[in-house]
């Protein structure tokens, strides 16, 4: 073999050895699940839209705001038989326990708080810790 083909080889070797390490040393980081914190919302229907537009124009991007979550997802919940109010599922998208205590502890009370008093006595809301398997 080729001096200079043994050398790359062996320079691409080491960049491996390399990166495994640095991904073992941080795999807490790359390696765990994904995690997702749902906020299923029963809200008024006579509010919905209102409801809807605030969340997406002030709810969540002050939620994303954090640094805590990577991304979000709104859905309405389809079989939703109770006719004055209608559910929607708001997913924020993390990869570490640690970042969702940290939101837990220093930015949801504010944000659950501004959105008690906006939609005061016209909605429900519980939230759920889900974790990828």
């Amino acid at each position: 073999m080729n001096l200079m083909v043994c050398k790359n080889i062996k320079k691409l070797f080491i960049a491996f050895q390399n990166l495994a390490d640095f991904v073992f040393q941080h795999k807490d980081f790359y390696l765990c699940p994904m995690l997702l914190y749902n906020e299923t919302v029963g809200i008024d229907k006579e509010i919905e839209q209102e409801w809807l537009q605030w969340m997406k124009e002030v709810g969540v991007p002050k939620t994303m705001e954090t640094g805590i979550f990577k991304s979000w997802k709104i859905y309405k919940v389809l079989h939703d038989d109770n006719e004055g109010s209608v559910s929607y599922s708001v997913q924020y998208f993390a990869d570490r326990i640690a970042d969702i205590n940290l939101f837990f502890e220093k930015f949801a009370p504010a944000l659950v708080e501004e959105h008690r008093i906006r939609f005061q006595n016209r909605h429900v809301t519980f939230r759920t810790l889900l974790e990828e398997v």
